[in-house]
């Protein structure tokens, strides 16, 4: 039996260097997310007072700390636990109960946060999520009964959009 060795077999040569480019832009995303939490993380505050800042900012770290969960290193994921905790969940404390989209926006980044932090406070992220789900059906009622919504389409966008 032979064989017929092909030398230089072009698809061979693609498939390398194709796989190099995505492991090395992967690697680069996972650097770039990571440096962007952790930058954010290193705020002197979320700016609670506008609450939509603190729960948008949440809202960021938690999908990005809960994607790359597994690329993150433990230090880098206490790092990123903890702010959560300290610059968003102990800044929830009267909750958000409005007829629109501060409602859905502001208990959508702070379940989002408290599911992803909760190792760090059980007690505060149980909390923060209870209030968020007693706050929810208010939230629905500004689309009765036809749907519209009454801070308009861009609202309506905005807030729909962290409600689902």
């Amino acid at each position: 039996m032979s064989y017929d060795l092909v030398e230089f077999n072009p698809l061979r040569d693609v498939d390398r260097k194709t796989e190099q480019i995505a492991v090395n832009l992967l690697a680069q995303i996972i650097k770039a997310a990571e440096k962007e939490m952790l930058n954010s993380a290193s705020f002197k505050s979320w700016n609670p007072k506008h609450y939509l800042d603190t729960a948008g900012i949440s809202l960021a770290i938690s999908i990005g700390l809960d994607s790359l969960y597994n690329d993150l290193s433990q230090e880098v994921k206490d790092v990123l636990g903890n702010a959560i905790v300290e610059k968003a969940l102990k800044h929830n404390t009267w909750g958000f109960t409005g007829r629109n989209n501060w409602n859905q926006v502001c208990n959508a980044g702070v379940v989002s946060a408290s599911i992803v932090a909760f190792e760090y406070n059980k007690n505060l992220a149980k909390s923060v999520i209870l209030r968020a789900i007693n706050a929810n059906p208010v939230a629905m009622q500004a689309y009765a009964p036809e749907g519209v919504y009454p801070e308009g389409v861009g609202y309506w966008a905005y807030g729909t959009s962290s409600q689902v």
